[in-house]
């Protein structure tokens, strides 16, 4: 830990916080008269004292500044800044600095969850963001953007997700008016899946705003179909078709130009394939192989178009 020597030490400036090095800052500040009383100074002692704080980010770059202590020091002497009240801050700095560590680690473990959970949903923000769903103000417009039911991990894995996340994300738009104009202030709400591809690109697909679970989600953009393979909007579901031959085609899948699927394919109002590959043309997606034990039929993934929205 670097410190000041002598001469940087009586230089600083009374009432003005310091920063000792970079784990600990220190100020000087008045005695009150509660403080003089607590402490039983009598009155020709020194009207001064000694706090010391960890700087910001020093312990933990997640843990708030709120949660440190200024410690608190009288010091010796007419004069705050000598060479005795420095060989007793230095000392003691260390013992402070475990002390918020202790203090740090405490509240990580009530906060655990709390913190975890803030850290996630700025993941879901920033790429919800990149997917064009960002909050920020807009000529008349103001957006917000709230992250509701989010799935992570292996969970997300089981629901088909490409990337570490799936979330419900709110985009609410304000829109104002001038106060000569007769409009009142409107509110819409536009509610988003938002996760990520397998080429980390992030995708925003926008669903009903009635919906606040990712399962509940999935369901509504699948149709209550139970996927086994997923390729971004595309989706492969169990059919019923049984002793049918098809004819081997390249196609496009149902107006999707960049998803097509080379191999065995029957239409019947549905689009059925086995024995082939799905792939996508501009390798966003990897391949899906479908095998030739049994047809799977191809499920397109809807999208919500309209938002609710409201006068105040």
């Amino acid at each position: 830990m670097t410190k000041l020597n002598k001469s940087q030490f009586q230089q600083k400036v009374k009432g003005v916080k310091v920063q000792i090095d970079t784990s600990t800052k220190i100020r000087c500040r008045h005695i009150t008269q509660h403080q003089r009383s607590a402490w039983d100074l009598p009155p020709q002692r020194p009207v001064e004292y000694f706090e010391i704080c960890p700087a910001p980010g020093a312990i933990d770059k997640y843990t708030p500044q709120r949660v440190f202590s200024w410690i608190t020091i009288p010091i010796i002497g007419k004069s705050a800044w000598t060479k005795t009240n420095y060989n007793r801050i230095f000392p003691a700095i260390a013992d402070y600095i475990a002390l918020w560590r202790r203090e740090a680690a405490a509240w990580r473990k009530s906060h655990q969850k709390k913190i975890r959970d803030s850290r996630r949903k700025a993941k879901i923000r920033q790429a919800a963001a990149e997917a064009g769903v960002y909050s920020g103000q807009f000529g008349s417009d103001e957006h917000q953007v709230y992250v509701g039911h989010m799935v992570w991990g292996a969970a997300a894995k089981k629901l088909l997700a490409a990337g570490d996340f799936l979330a419900i994300v709110d985009e609410e738009r304000t829109r104002t008016y001038a106060k000569s104009s007769d409009w009142r202030p409107s509110t819409r709400t536009d509610t988003f899946l938002v996760g990520r591809n397998e080429n980390g690109n992030a995708f925003a697909h926008q669903i009903p705003n009635n919906i606040g679970s990712v399962v509940d989600a999935l369901r509504w953009i699948w149709r209550d179909n139970d996927l086994e393979a997923r390729q971004g909007d595309i989706g492969l579901t169990r059919s019923t078709l049984k002793h049918i031959r098809g004819r081997e085609t390249d196609i496009d899948v149902m107006g999707h130009s960049r998803h097509r699927f080379i191999g065995e394919v029957y239409q019947n109002g549905s689009t059925h394939v086995r024995s082939g590959f799905l792939y996508h043309t501009a390798d966003q997606h990897p391949p899906v192989y479908v095998d030739g034990s049994r047809w799977r039929r191809i499920v397109i993934a809807r999208r919500s178009q309209i938002g609710l929205s409201s006068a105040d």
